[in-house]
C-alpha cells in the first residue's frame, strides 16, 4: 500500500526505497507481482493533482486499505500507521480469530453492515494490473 497525494504515481511507485520493498517481497514469496493503482478524480472526471497539504480523503482509504490488506496478510511490508490496526481486533470485521467468525453475533453484525461472508484464503488467480478512480463527493 502507497499513498501518492504529495507526488505523482511515478515518483511513489517507483523510488529506491519502494523498489526495495518489492525486491525484498519477490525473494521471499513466489506469484505475479500486481499493482493496483487507484486515482483521486476531480468532480469533473480529471485526475486530481497532488497538493501540498495532502488529501485526507486519500489519507483515510490508505488506513482503510491497509486495515483491509492486513486481514489477509499479518505479514504486509507496510509499517507506517500499521501499529495500531496490528493491535486492534474487531471479530469479523478486522484480525478474526479462528473460528469467531462462526460465532452468531459475529455473523448478526457481518449481516448488518451488508458483509458477506469471509472466504478461505486459496491461490489466487492471475489477473492483470488494474486501474481505478475514486471520485469525491460534491
Amino acid at each position: 500500500m502507497g499513498l501518492a497525494e504529495r507526488q505523482t504515481f511515478c515518483q511513489e511507485c517507483f523510488s529506491i526505497h519502494k523498489l526495495n520493498q518489492y525486491n525484498y517481497s519477490l525473494q521471499r514469496v513466489s506469484g505475479e507481482p500486481q499493482l493496483h493503482l487507484l486515482a483521486k478524480l476531480t468532480p469533473t472526471g480529471r485526475f486530481a493533482a497532488p497538493a501540498r497539504g495532502g488529501h485526507r480523503d486519500v489519507q483515510f482509504l490508505e488506513t482503510l486499505l491497509i486495515g483491509m490488506a492486513l486481514n489477509q496478510n499479518e505479514d504486509l511490508q507496510n509499517i507506517r500507521g500499521t501499529k495500531f490496526l496490528r493491535e486492534m481486533r474487531v471479530p469479523g470485521i478486522l484480525r478474526t480469530g479462528r473460528g469467531e467468525g462462526l460465532l452468531s453475533s459475529v455473523r448478526s453484525l457481518r449481516d448488518a453492515l451488508g458483509m458477506i461472508a469471509p472466504k478461505k484464503r486459496v491461490a489466487e488467480t492471475k489477473a492483470p494490473p488494474t486501474a481505478g478512480g475514486v471520485v469525491p463527493e460534491a
